[in-house]
């Protein structure tokens, strides 16, 4: 039985107003955004900006946008064939504000959580690292979001494909992460580990499990 192609019309919004986000974030410090862009390759962009440990300043909150709705474009590809709904960008609303609230929260979560154990000194500038490396994944998935919903639909397994390629991405980068920390993790050991399985490995599997 041939899948009816998906309509691409929400992911035609959602592409715009990614483009819209960066060249604001362009405007707003092309120098900064130039150097964003290789942040997989150098540390330079991290070592520079992290010095203000500002977690969301306007820039970052361009980006971050940007992450979310690639995160929610690729989600909504992947449930949109199951869905009994016949409204894409209701659908894709739910799925952006579920992931919107799930990073927040999470953020919110992590945060909290550093001044309770009194790490403020080596999670703040992790934190920034670690966001600057997870939603550059939203700028880097854009070109390949854009093709696989324009080259003969969008089916599962490409969702799944750029999904894995991406968890491989980021596990590399995080690798890359926490290389600077190494000796602040080495002596707090314990809450580091307690800190990946609340709020690394456990809401991803769960998310995981809700989308799969």
């Amino acid at each position: 039985m041939l899948r009816t192609p998906l309509s691409n019309d929400t992911i035609t919004i959602v592409l715009l107003i990614c483009l819209v986000l960066i060249t604001l974030a362009k405007y707003t410090n092309t120098k900064r955004l130039y150097t964003y862009f290789g942040i997989l390759v150098n540390s330079q962009y991290v070592n520079r900006y992290s010095k203000d440990l500002k977690i969301f300043d306007y820039f970052n909150s361009l980006i971050f946008l940007v992450f979310n709705l690639v995160s929610s474009a690729i989600i909504f590809q992947f449930v949109k064939a199951d869905s009994n709904t016949n409204s894409d960008f209701k659908l894709f609303t739910i799925i952006f504000l579920a992931v919107f609230l799930f990073y927040g929260m999470k953020l919110v979560l992590e945060l909290t959580l550093s001044k309770i154990l009194q790490l403020d000194f080596f999670f703040k500038p992790y934190f920034f690292r670690k966001i600057s490396y997870r939603h550059f994944f939203g700028i880097f998935s854009l070109p390949f979001l854009a093709y696989l919903s324009y080259h003969n639909g969008f089916s599962k397994v490409y969702a799944l494909w750029i999904l894995y390629g991406l968890g491989l991405l980021y596990l590399i980068s995080y690798i890359i992460l926490i290389k600077p920390f190494f000796e602040k993790i080495k002596q707090n050991m314990f809450y580091f580990i307690l800190y990946l399985c609340a709020l690394e490995i456990s809401p991803y599997v769960i998310l995981y499990k809700l989308i799969i």
